[in-house]
């Protein structure tokens, strides 16, 4: 092993170097060799570097294709005054000053300490990762109309960066001016401001907003321009958030945590003009009253949601931590992520026409819903979506009346049914969602009845003692990927039209 490099992690053929063993505080040059010990040299993930601040130039070799900076260990990043790229590397390109991928892009490192103007090249769409410690010395940053998203902590550490040029009609993606927030030009241009526009067709965006209290009143117009639309990130209380007429989009967004905790707003008062939303004070609904957009709500206990709702978006409930109860319409037919954060819901019922739940494998996060019934607990449904299969059983295991969906993940490794090896699907199935029995290692054989319509890609992914699958019709629609990774069953996938099949260690008989 090379002694420079303390610690590399080995993939097979592949070497990542993860650490530099060196003491020193400055490294005049760090070059990067293309082999060690006989094994290519793909990557570096910087994780350990005992002290090391700053290397002069960094030489990397056509080998490299991945790099690690520590994106999220603000404060602690390496300066490099320069890079240089093997002509013949296919993923890396540099200026001298910065690092791009080699379609430039994006710009994925810039820490130097001597620029103190930079220019973004023409062409780049992306910045990740730009000055994260304090002794960075850029004042002038100037972006040109290429940048579409800024990556949050991007400017982190640029203490001196007064001032950006930059076109008012940049998007700064989900996290809004999250990425300058640190800057002395982030609070200069907007301190003294309550929202953050960008110009767009037919009026302006507020992109961010700076509360001045716990009511927000959305503007009609900002500087003589319809404000027609809003997006809400990272913040944690809102008493009340009045919509005006002209609104038609509200983006609302979850913190930079890793839980990405979603803004709590009590109350909602809607513009009796507006054709776009409309309120009952609690929940905030499109304007025809088909789809809940947004709720929640600090304090509520039950809800009701009204008769005509026909989809609940991404996100849409959460962050209600008193909410035990709520009741969906018959109308309900497609659910997205929703319900985190609702520590004490206990009770959901009616929806018994939902059809479709999307990212299945996320609703009910963190909830001790239950669903009790016949020899099975901690089981949940949703009208005839399987989203928890369940995880202490022993024994036989029943799925619920009329479940026409296995939702991804419902029996996954982390939702295991202990001890069940044999299970099968009732006559009212009719699609078994991606990984829906992903690494499951209990079960060994699946009976699948001829009401299923589409098994779908890696629905049994990683079940390495699956060795016995029945499938009783010859309409069932496999995915070729469907029993990938199930090391008993040998079958090809491709082949799979002459169904009924009945497979036994992965012989057809």
């Amino acid at each position: 092993m090379n002694n420079q490099f303390g610690f590399c992690e080995d993939w097979g053929k592949e070497i990542s170097i993860n650490s530099i063993s060196d003491s020193s505080t400055e490294l005049s040059e760090l070059v990067i060799p293309e082999m060690i010990d006989g094994q290519v040299v793909t990557g570096l993930s910087y994780w350990n570097y005992d002290g090391l601040q700053y290397i002069n130039k960094l030489v990397l070799p056509k080998t490299v294709e991945h790099i690690n900076f520590g994106l999220y260990d603000v404060g602690k990043g390496i300066c490099y005054q320069a890079f240089e790229i093997d002509c013949k590397n296919k993923a890396f390109t540099s200026d001298g000053a910065a690092l791009f991928d080699q379609k430039r892009k994006k710009l994925i490192y810039f820490n130097n300490t001597e620029i103190s103007e930079y220019k973004i090249p023409d062409g780049v769409e992306y910045v990740e990762n730009f000055g994260k410690v304090a002794q960075m010395s850029l004042k002038r940053l100037i972006v040109p109309d290429s940048v579409r998203y800024f990556v949050p902590p991007s400017f982190w550490g640029c203490k001196d960066l007064q001032e950006v040029v930059i076109n008012s009609r940049i998007g700064f993606g989900k996290y809004g001016l999250g990425a300058f927030e640190s800057t002395p030009w982030f609070y200069e241009t907007y301190s003294n401001k309550e929202f953050y526009c960008e110009d767009v067709d037919g009026g302006c965006y507020i992109r961010a907003i700076f509360p001045r209290g716990s009511d927000i009143h959305i503007p009609r117009e900002i500087d003589g321009k319809f404000v027609i639309g809003i997006c809400i990130e990272g913040m944690k209380n809102i008493e009340t958030l009045y919509i005006p007429d002209t609104l038609e989009e509200i983006q609302i967004l979850g913190d930079e945590s890793a839980y990405e905790t979603y803004p709590i707003i009590n109350n909602f008062v809607v513009d009796s003009a507006n054709n776009f939303f409309k309120t009952d004070g609690t929940a905030l609904f499109n304007g025809d009253m088909t789809e809940l957009i947004y709720m929640a709500n600090s304090v509520l206990e039950s809800y009701v949601v009204p008769e005509g709702i026909e989809t609940i978006g991404l996100h849409a409930i959460g962050t209600m931590e008193n909410l035990q109860s709520i009741t969906f319409p018959r109308t309900l037919r497609h659910i997205n992520a929703s319900f985190r954060e609702c520590s004490q819901l206990v009770r959901i019922s009616g929806g018994e026409n939902v059809i479709d739940v999307e990212h299945g494998d996320r609703c009910a996060l963190d909830c001790p819903w239950l669903d009790v019934g016949k020899k099975f607990v901690r089981s949940s449904s949703i009208g005839r979506v399987l989203l928890l299969s369940g995880k202490t059983i022993y024994g036989d295991y029943f799925i619920p009346d009329g479940i026409e969906v296995v939702e991804s993940y419902a029996f996954g490794r982390l939702r295991s049914l202990y001890g069940v090896e044999r299970l099968e699907l009732p006559n009212t199935i009719r699609f078994i969602k991606p990984y829906a029995f992903h690494d499951n290692n209990y079960i060994k054989e699946i009976i699948i009845p001829e009401s299923v319509e589409i098994i779908d890609k890696y629905a049994f992914y990683g079940c390495k003692n699956l060795s016995r699958v029945v499938i009783r019709s010859n309409k069932t629609s496999i995915n070729e990927a469907a029993f990938e990774g199930c090391e008993k069953l040998e079958f090809p996938y491709a082949n799979m039209s002459n169904n009924p099949h009945e497979f036994i260690d992965g012989k057809n008989v």
